[in-house]
């Protein structure tokens, strides 16, 4: 699921393996780093939206997901805060640049609190062996429980099939 505004940057830096194992903390449970950042890229904003530690699990009940959907928005809602606090200022390697244009670009709090960032997840997340797995899940995300030909047409067009 592409954002369309963001196609061309600003790409944030992705730390790629954040999780708590990576994440330390004081005393108080104050953040005070994140380590190994040996995979860390600069991303467009749908790859910095694939976090495992929000993943439901299929298997489980409403019931069992529940703390990670809790987790989840509790964690959308403080990046919502953050983003309304925060001054916007150009990037550091290009001071001169001029940001009024980019003040309607999609918020990372909006993305991870759409369907786009499971469909992300579970396309990112998929190996070859749970591949079809995956794509059932993907197309119940995109299409419900049943998908009509309409449905399909309207995406792929009028097509040959050879």
């Amino acid at each position: 699921m592409i954002i369309e505004d963001r196609v061309r940057g600003p790409f944030p830096l992705c730390h790629l393996d954040l999780h708590y194992g990576n994440m330390l903390f004081d005393k108080e449970y104050n953040l005070t780093g994140i380590i190994d950042w040996s995979s860390a890229q600069a991303a467009p904003l749908e790859q910095l939206s694939v976090c495992p530690e929000f993943a439901t699990f299929p298997g489980m009940s409403d019931e069992e997901n529940q703390p990670m959907i809790d987790f989840k928005n509790l964690v959308v809602q403080s990046i919502r805060e953050i983003e309304q606090d925060q001054e916007r200022k150009p990037p550091l390697d290009n001071p001169d640049l001029d940001i009024t244009g980019q003040s309607n670009l999609t918020p990372l709090s909006t993305y991870m609190a759409s369907k786009g960032v499971e469909i992300t997840y579970r396309q990112y997340m998929s190996s070859p062996r749970g591949s079809l797995f995956a794509g059932r899940m993907v197309a119940g995300l995109i299409y419900g429980k049943s998908v009509t030909w309409e449905q399909l047409k309207e995406v792929y067009g009028a097509m040959s099939l050879f």
